[in-house]
């Protein structure tokens, strides 16, 4: 970093119960964007976590050579962390906090639920992204700033005031990516639109709403602009996001075994796995863990205890006690005898 955290920029940890929430700002703006967001629901009881991510929060000097992969890898990052302490986590995020959101849930399909406010997941069309790559090859390396898009009068985001244009270049690509893979979205998502915004096309929320597998909550927001955690309706995203995320957390099962898991496990038992064998041992484990569960959870009580799977029938008849056989009788049978014994042949080695 080149500057220090700038006022009401830093990051946010609250220490909760076993349900946990991840929080995400948007692009050149910071935790000051979704502070009151994070703080509602640490008062619900939640564990949450608020990063500052890579390059924002301090100059925008210092948001230039950062982009898509080392936002997602801090995103990861501190999912990963949050769910080794909680057994359940939601994912809430603003903007480009709503593009990781999605990233992340196409990644983990663990993750128990969504709230993303404009999201975007659909890139500029290439005219614009074309002017950009033109403006770049000029030697342009930043554009006017897109924060404190907000109806609300005296209310403003931290944001910084330029765009590094390689760094929005780098999510846009990233954003083609994502709406890719939105069929692969299957956890209930609550998703507020704003009617007016003025950074993120609205198509990306329709887009989402569509192409999820999972069930939409969708909120439309007629008075608030893209930054509508710190606008009129704030206080409704945050009311709203507390029934929901609470709703979903008390239904969700404990957290399903994650490829983070088997990666663990893996190097504790110093073996070493491609990425391929990763995903099929998660899915396989994943498989028998839930069976697992699924018996754990049937109605067992009115059922005797069992030793075996299958009925087992005694088919040996009654003891019924008499005299054994006569011994001259059955010696008199035998081919050989000697001895009062009967006489076999010898086995290999034996003494004659």
């Amino acid at each position: 970093m080149t500057a220090p955290i700038l006022p009401g920029a830093e990051p946010y940890s609250a220490a909760g119960d076993e349900r946990g929430a991840l929080v995400l700002h948007g692009f050149t703006g910071n935790p000051q964007s979704m502070r009151g967001l994070a703080t509602a629901l640490a008062a619900a009881g939640l564990t949450v976590e608020l990063p500052l991510l890579p390059g924002h929060g301090t100059a925008v000097a210092d948001l230039v050579p950062t982009g898509w992969d080392d936002w997602s890898a801090a995103a990861e990052a501190a999912y990963i962390d949050l769910a080794a302490r909680c057994t359940s986590v939601v994912v809430v995020g603003l903007s480009m906090g709503g593009t990781l959101s999605v990233w992340l849930a196409e990644r983990h399909p663990e993750i128990a639920a969504l709230v993303l406010v404009n999201p975007l997941v659909v890139p500029p069309d290439a005219e614009t992204v074309a002017f950009i790559d033109s403006l770049i090859e000029a030697g342009d390396e930043l554009a006017p700033g897109v924060g404190s898009d907000i109806a609300l009068e005296g209310a403003s985001e931290a944001a910084y005031s330029e765009l590094p244009l390689r760094s929005a270049r780098s999510l846009f690509d990233a954003a083609a990516a994502v709406e890719r893979g939105l069929g692969s979205v299957r956890c209930p998502v609550l998703l507020f639109s704003s009617v007016v915004d003025h950074v993120v096309d609205p198509v990306s929320g329709e887009c989402l709403a569509e192409r999820v597998a999972g069930p939409v909550e969708r909120v439309r927001l007629e008075r608030s602009y893209h930054v509508a955690t710190l606008d009129y309706d704030k206080d409704e995203i945050e009311r709203r996001t507390v029934v929901f995320v609470a709703d979903r957390l008390a239904r969700a099962p404990v957290r399903p075994l994650s490829r983070h898991d088997v990666v663990h496990v893996a190097s504790l038992a110093r073996l070493s796995l491609s990425p391929d064998e990763v995903d099929l041992f998660t899915a396989q484990l994943r498989t028998v863990l839930e069976h697992a569960a699924d018996v754990a959870a049937l109605d067992l009580a009115h059922l005797a205890p069992t030793a075996h799977p299958l009925p087992v029938v005694n088919v040996v008849r009654t003891d019924d006690p008499r005299p054994s056989l006569d011994r001259s009788e059955v010696l008199a049978a035998a081919p050989s005898v000697e001895d009062d014994r009967f006489r076999v042949p010898r086995i290999g080695g034996e003494a004659p």
